[in-house]
């Protein structure tokens, strides 16, 4: 079933008063640049930098819509969710503002200022380590499920559900709203992992932009929205084969989500996926250009656009989504130098 657009613009009125109204940022050196690697002119790029939202990420939007449809007895049993670092966050922060009680159950790998961080927003954290050949989300998922069945916590699923996508939808409103009357913006570029931010964005664009193109950026190695954007009727394709390493901790799903592909499949426009190298290369320019902290993860859509995979032409006015900054001082440093 595909959800009604209009879910998008009931979070957006929800949540707003809850959520950081991040800035939209420009700057003529940025487009200079990118204007002449990709010798196109007069390209207009923005930086919607969800970097600064609450915990660090544009989860929080998702998290604290969903907690809002809560009935009062999933209220009373809490609710639990798997996360690599970002949504359990968000989830951990919007629990504590909701007071609900909130359980995490996180890969054994995940970074640990994330882990830290969702600790002391309030929620319990378990770890999951996966069995030799079983993704890490996978894994932390079936120990999430485990323990709903256990308690009768309500188990959140960090992208596929409607309530989440509408919620990350909202950052692409606030995009159309500050961008100006009268802008018409060419593309809108999204990092992605499960999906649920592409397919908020794309219901959004929707209401807001229809004639907007929305691309998927995603990091080599996890590229299953590419295969299963190029697959013969676009079906829903899992990654096989070995696991791949990746700088990109936030965007390493196995698939896309059931519920996001039905979305997105019908509305994106193309896809692409970036090395590790790439970036690294966009948190350079993020920082050197705008002032601007980001994770691998939340420069993948920056990575992209430089490195001329997201189709463009002269006065383009190009939006990209800097999803996320979760990273220590030690690691920005070390990926940096």
């Amino acid at each position: 079933m595909m959800p009604n657009p209009s879910i998008v613009a009931c979070a957006y009125a929800a949540i707003s008063p809850h959520v950081v109204r991040t800035p939209l940022l420009q700057a003529s050196t940025l487009n200079k640049l990118i204007s002449e690697r990709l010798s196109t002119p007069n390209l207009s790029v923005y930086v919607k930098a969800e970097s600064l939202q609450h915990t660090g990420a544009f989860k929080f939007r998702g998290a604290y819509n969903r907690l809002l449809h809560l009935t009062p007895k999933e209220r009373a049993f809490g609710v639990v969710a798997f996360s690599s670092g970002n949504f359990s966050q968000a989830l951990a922060l919007a629990s504590s503002k909701l007071n609900i009680e909130c359980t995490i159950v996180a890969p054994h790998d995940a970074p640990a200022l994330k882990l830290s961080r969702t600790a002391a927003y309030g929620a319990k954290v378990l770890l999951s380590t996966p069995p030799a050949g079983v993704n890490r989300e996978v894994a932390a998922g079936g120990m999430a499920k485990k323990f709903s069945i256990e308690t009768g916590a309500t188990l959140l699923h960090p992208f596929d559900d409607y309530e989440v996508m509408a919620g990350q939808g909202t950052l692409a409103m606030e995009v159309y709203e500050q961008v100006g009357d009268g802008v018409d913006v060419a593309s809108l570029v999204v990092p992605t992992g499960g999906g649920g931010m592409l397919a908020g964005c794309s219901l959004a664009s929707q209401l807001k932009s229809p004639k907007t193109d929305i691309y998927a950026v995603e990091p080599a190695g996890y590229d299953d929205h590419c295969q299963s954007f190029a697959s013969e009727g676009k079906a829903r394709i899992p990654l096989t084969g070995d696991i791949e390493t990746t700088i990109c901790d936030a965007l390493q799903a196995s698939a896309p989500g059931e519920l996001t592909w039905q979305v997105n499949r019908n509305y994106i426009s193309g896809t692409s996926y970036v090395s590790d190298e790439g970036a690294v290369e966009a948190m350079k320019v993020a920082f050197t250009e705008l002032k601007l902290v980001l994770e691998p993860s939340g420069a993948l859509g920056l990575a992209s656009l430089l490195a001329g995979n997201i189709p463009v032409k002269g006065d383009d006015v190009i939006v990209v989504v800097a999803c996320g900054g979760n990273i220590s001082l030690e690691e920005y440093t070390r990926l940096l130098s």
